[in-house]
């Protein structure tokens, strides 16, 4: 099965690289696409036999993996803002960490929701004593 995708690299690699390529990105964004298109037909292949149209089947996978490395960089760079956001807003107001850590107290699960195992477990993070089971 390896020798096939070998094969079909170095006959077909060209060719589905180009149609990558005309995917917006970069030309290295396109490279890695067709790399993960490959990994993912010498994973896949072997468990699933080969598809009708091999080449086809490695230019949509190539496809989907550009655009999930799109969507996950542009996550990543608007995680990237809203933390330096926060870590700027944080600094600016005194408190910040109590009201963190009431928030934490507040959306932990209430103790009757929880087994009868449990509830004593539950500790209130401000006393260090059990909670009420309200």
């Amino acid at each position: 099965m390896n020798e096939l995708v070998a094969t079909l690299y170095r006959q077909e690699s060209r060719p589905v690289f180009s149609t990558l390529a005309c995917l917006p990105g970069s030309f290295g964004a396109a490279e890695d696409a067709l790399h993960d298109a490959f990994i993912a037909a010498s994973e896949q292949w072997p468990r699933q036999g080969v598809p009708a149209n091999p080449v086809a089947w490695l230019v949509s996978t190539g496809r989907f993996k550009a655009v999930d490395r799109l969507r996950r960089d542009r996550r990543q760079v608007a995680l990237d803002e809203v933390a330096e956001h926060v870590e700027g807003r944080a600094d600016d107001a005194p408190g910040w960490e109590q009201r963190l850590d009431e928030r934490d107290a507040s959306c932990a699960p209430r103790p009757r929701s929880l087994p009868p195992a449990y509830r004593t477990r539950c500790l209130d993070p401000r006393s260090g004593q059990p909670r009420s089971t309200r």
